[in-house]
């Protein structure tokens, strides 16, 4: 289940937003893909954000802020199949730090590779309507949209991530054993082929899917309406 930075990215190169002007609905559309994790403050339950892969399947979005959630969901059960692929997790022996590292580890690659930031920072400044018909608050849909927004305004430092992981509800401790599973991933070859490779694996995983494809069709014509 990637972090921010990586849901963001992956919703945008599902639209082609790299060769295309952005969308009208663009706004909408990145803030759902992003709200599922605004559990992680603690009033949410995950199941009100998130879904398994039957109801994946059958989920039809009505709007681009759905399209964003729902793209959320597709793209954790994806990337923890790439993960595998990989078998991360049985050479770095899998741990919750790990498991965290691996996330933010690819973040911090991904972010470098685009220049767009600022543009996307401005979208977390409005409420969207779809947010409120969950039963959380404007405090917390705040507190969570000026969480990422200190995350994604530059490339992610140990400052700005120790912020964001003790943000959403984890401690120091756990902070700088996140941060030391990173230092060793870094030092991986393995690994930092992995960083290279999972977008496309995911990628070839989600358009060798005919059921997700439809879906995705659907939905792209959702954010693009004008």
């Amino acid at each position: 289940m990637p972090a921010p930075i990586t849901h963001i990215v992956f919703a945008l190169k599902i639209i082609n937003y790299f060769d295309k002007p952005p969308r009208k609905n663009i706004g909408a559309y990145i803030i759902g893909t992003s709200f599922p994790d605004i559990r992680y403050l603690g009033t949410l339950k995950r199941e009100q954000t998130h879904m398994d892969s039957p109801k994946i399947y059958n989920t039809q979005p009505k709007n681009s802020f759905e399209f964003g959630i729902w793209l959320h969901n597709v793209l954790d059960i994806l990337h923890e199949q790439c993960v595998n692929r990989f078998n991360l997790y049985e050479l770095f022996n899998k741990s919750s730090p790990l498991v965290h590292a691996i996330k933010f580890a690819e973040d911090k690659y991904i972010y470098s590779l685009y220049s767009y930031w600022q543009e996307l920072v401005q979208l977390f400044e409005n409420i969207y309507s779809e947010e409120l018909k969950y039963p959380t608050s404007k405090k917390e849909i705040k507190t969570w949209h000026l969480l990422i927004t200190n995350y994604i305004k530059e490339e992610p430092s140990k400052e700005q991530l120790q912020q964001f992981v003790q943000g959403i509800g984890l401690d120091k401790n756990y902070t700088h054993k996140l941060l030391e599973e990173m230092d060793k991933l870094h030092n991986s070859k393995t690994f930092n082929l992995f960083l290279k490779e999972f977008m496309p694996c995911i990628l070839q995983l989600l358009h060798k899917d005919k059921r997700l494809e439809d879906i995705l069709g659907s939905g792209v014509l959702l954010v693009e309406d004008r």
